[in-house]
């Protein structure tokens, strides 16, 4: 069927489907996988005005007349080729799926009515690391002196509950914690949990057989799983990262990809680790993971003559195997922006809040009114 032809589709009733929910942002909106815990697509007005209409009420040739009414679209024939390959599009990846009868979509489903939607939680833990990377940027390695206990992080989670939060991305290296796997199973039991981790404690043998069937059970809940390595040679791995890190990373990729919970492999990209972007995508494939880059950042411990001569010192651009997309990745500049307006904010080991996913040192010094200003606590009572 022509993506012009409204004959096959254009009485049905199109409807979101049940894993995602739209949500309205002040200049996108964007379409959150409660499966993957995070936002998959951003969606320009004229395509958030038609998702928005598909709640199972509505035909499509009825969204689309309204459309074409309230975007004042001259020609029609342009319009339906670009809204039917589009919908089209979205039906293949089982975003949306056309209905002979009307359904109504759960009203879960759609926060289309304000402008700001918080709908995803950064929590950065704990600044303790069992790892000592030469590289961070962070400078991770040991606690600050005011984090909060486990009693305290299970109260956040209960305010962020009543925010009506739909996903948790925990961050720093949150096996560092003895209690993480408390915090996580009451967290994987009111959130979609993201979990970044260099996943050396995850791939530790005598570490993972001494848990319970309850604490892995756990484990398994979080949806996305995004763990580091830099490369696929272990000497390279572990010249930053530690010794042994490379095999612990392997074993948790072995021991993740039987659970039903999607993986990202992280990698730091240098001078000496770029040519290896198509070994890393040939080892992702193995363990059916996605992959993310971001280039050496000249922060905490990464400031040193060694690794200012691995800086990037141009946009590297890979075109993907399989016909996948071209990787692109900027040189090591850090780039700094506020996500409260995106829907998503970051709260701090102590309990305190940033508006953004930039380093604390960093952050300090760009607003050191806001550093410690705003405590999660405060926000219990009031809206965001």
């Amino acid at each position: 069927m022509k993506v012009t032809d409204l004959k096959g589709f254009k009485n049905k009733y199109p409807i979101l489907g049940e894993e995602y929910v739209l949500l309205r942002e002040p200049t996108v909106g964007i379409i959150y996988s409660h499966k993957r815990a995070e936002s998959v697509a951003e969606l320009n007005p004229p395509l958030f005005f038609i998702l928005s209409r598909c709640q199972g009420k509505q035909t499509f040739e009825d969204i689309f007349e309204e459309y074409m009414k309230v975007f004042g679209v001259k020609n029609k024939r342009t319009a339906l080729e670009k809204v039917s390959l589009t919908l089209l599009t979205l039906s293949g990846e089982g975003i949306i799926s056309f209905r002979t009868c009307p359904t109504e979509a759960s009203p879960d489903q759609f926060r289309i009515t304000k402008n700001f939607n918080l709908y995803s939680v950064n929590i950065e833990i704990t600044r303790a690391c069992n790892l000592r990377c030469r590289h961070c940027f962070n400078n991770s390695g040991n606690p600050m002196p005011d984090e909060l206990t486990t009693r305290e992080w299970i109260k956040v989670l209960d305010i962020l509950k009543k925010k009506r939060v739909l996903s948790l991305t925990f961050t720093g290296e949150p096996f560092a914690r003895e209690d993480f796997i408390e915090i996580l199973a009451y967290a994987a039991s009111n959130f979609d949990v993201y979990l970044m981790t260099n996943g050396t404690v995850i791939g530790d043998d005598d570490w993972f057989n001494s848990l319970s069937d309850k604490q892995i059970e756990a484990l398994k809940k979080v949806k996305t799983f995004q763990i580091s390595l830099d490369s696929p040679a272990p000497e390279i791995n572990d010249k930053y990262r530690g010794r042994g890190c490379y095999q612990k990373v392997i074993s948790a990729l072995e021991r993740i990809k039987e659970w039903d919970s999607f993986i990202i492999i992280s990698s730091t990209i240098t001078q000496e680790n770029k040519h290896m972007i198509r070994d890393m995508e040939r080892l992702a494939a193995k363990y059916n993971a996605r992959l993310t880059f971001g280039a050496l950042e000249y922060r905490g411990r990464a400031v040193s003559p060694e690794f200012k001569n691995l800086l990037l010192d141009e946009t590297i651009k890979i075109e993907g195997l399989e016909n996948k997309p071209v990787y692109s990745i900027p040189k090591g500049a850090t780039t700094a922006w506020c996500n409260m307006i995106k829907g998503y904010y970051t709260i701090r080991p102590n309990g305190y809040i940033k508006p953004c996913l930039m380093p604390d040192d960093m952050f300090a010094e760009l607003d050191p009114r806001l550093y410690n200003s705003v405590s999660i606590f405060e926000l219990e009572n009031k809206s965001i």
